[in-house]
């Protein structure tokens, strides 16, 4: 049992120097699995309309056999965790105060644990307009803090609800629409398992963006398709390397 606490202490990823540690949200450090050494901040799925909707009342989906829901209800403190920073990010636009402090203690993180990857929505998914540009603006001063701290970032964020993010983004001016680009890859989850997304969504979304985006699908079984199959982020990171094109990723159901 000790070697077993001792293994999984192991995992857990460094927090940031207590100097630069924020209270607007809660980020997550110690996810395990395919997850980790990836840093990553995330809302509740429990308490997203469409999310609840599509787990409820479309059996063929992927969010039929939602695994964000089963892993929240499992831990107690992760689900006060998500609900706070559910909470926080829906219902206002974040400060320029606010948005750099949580870039700052992101940034400061990733160097503390000598890694570079960060993830929006581990365990939930865009709940509005005003979460998606909370999201982007922090993007964004986390690569021009990157890029005064000459340290290499990879974002990635997952989302099915891609109309959020697109409104948001008409929101930035074009220099910081350059920033967000130069480190965030956006990846539209599928809805139906074995089914990706129409070509038509794909190169509306990349026009709005200006940048390719990642196309990630769930299928029953692993096949010559397959190639989100290794079950670890870090090492295979193909979802957060900067797309030169758009990417179609496959992975078997949990």
């Amino acid at each position: 049992m000790h070697e077993t606490y001792m293994a999984k202490r192991k995992k857990e990823m460094k927090k940031a120097p207590k100097r630069m540690m924020q209270d607007v949200v809660r980020l997550s450090y110690n996810m395990s699995g395919k997850m980790t050494n990836v840093l990553s901040l995330s809302t509740n799925v429990n308490k997203n309309t469409r999310c609840m909707h599509r787990h409820n009342s479309c059996p063929t989906s992927i969010c039929a056999n939602c695994f964000a829901i089963k892993t929240v209800n499992h831990y107690d403190r992760l689900h006060i965790n998500l609900n706070y920073n559910t909470d926080n990010l829906i219902n206002r636009k974040l400060t320029l105060n606010e948005t750099r402090d949580i870039a700052i203690e992101i940034l400061y993180a990733l160097e503390k644990n000598e890694t570079h990857k960060f993830r929006f929505e581990s365990f939930g998914d865009l709940n509005n307009t005003i979460q998606a540009w909370n999201y982007l603006a922090i993007v964004s001063d986390l690569a021009i803090l990157a890029e005064n701290h000459n340290y290499y970032i990879e974002c990635a964020l997952w989302t099915k609800n891609i109309d959020y993010l697109v409104k948001a983004f008409d929101e930035f001016d074009e220099i910081l629409k350059g920033y967000i680009r130069s480190v965030l890859n956006v990846l539209i989850s599928s809805t139906f398992i074995g089914l990706p997304i129409g070509q038509g969504l794909i190169d509306k979304t990349e026009k709005r963006l200006g940048m390719p985006i990642g196309v990630f699908t769930v299928e029953k079984e692993e096949n010559e398709k397959t190639n989100c199959g290794a079950r670890n982020c870090t090492k295979c990171g193909k979802c957060y390397k900067k797309f030169a094109a758009t990417t179609y990723l496959w992975e078997v159901l949990k």
